[in-house]
């Protein structure tokens, strides 16, 4: 037989089978171009969660900044009250002489009782100042002796000692000035 009649005998066998092919063709295409697209979808889900990750990071670092910006504006700002709070002092200071001697008394007090006996002794509202410190100083000393039976913490048998101290050191200057009739006499005692 002839080749060429053989396929016209068959060519309808022959355009199915042609067709299953062309259909076999079409559906791996589609197929491979499903896998692709598939991928790719896959590949734009992880690029989407990296850059929600890096807005989320963003958010988070804009705000941190936005807070610490913030709390740096409000510390300013505490700072600028403290400065103009300050400058109202030392202008009321300047203005009233007085309130400035007694401020440096205070501090003299505090620091050096007897140099703030001998430069200050003879001011009116030195005995006050002396004798407030004084018992500031017993007070205090009392607190820390209470705390310090309360908690047996030596942090507070050190504040103690340091504070009883300073107590015997103004008590010393102030019997000093009794003595010498420069202060007028009252009755401080240091209790164990």
């Amino acid at each position: 037989m002839d080749p060429i009649v053989i396929l016209r005998d068959n060519a309808y066998v022959i355009a199915v089978i042609g067709a299953f092919i062309l259909l076999a063709a079409a559906v791996m295409f589609q197929t491979n171009r499903i896998e692709t697209r598939d991928t790719q979808l896959e590949l734009l889900e992880v690029k989407l969660e990296r850059l929600g990750t890096q807005l989320e990071i963003e958010r988070k670092t804009s705000s941190d900044a936005v807070n610490r910006a913030k709390e740096a504006a409000d510390r300013n700002y505490e700072i600028k009250l403290r400065c103009q709070a300050l400058e109202r002092e030392n202008q009321e200071l300047r203005d009233h002489p007085e309130k400035q001697l007694l401020m440096k008394m205070k501090e003299l007090i505090w620091k050096d009782p007897e140099s703030a006996i001998v430069h200050y002794g003879d001011y009116s509202g030195f005995d006050e100042l002396y004798f407030e410190a004084l018992f500031k100083l017993s007070k205090r000393y009392e607190r820390c002796l209470v705390r310090w039976s309360m908690y047996q913490n030596p942090r507070w048998s050190q504040k103690a000692e340091k504070t009883r101290a300073k107590l015997e050191q103004l008590n010393w200057a102030a019997e000093d000035l009794c003595r010498n009739n420069l202060l007028v006499e009252t009755d401080v005692t240091i209790r164990d």
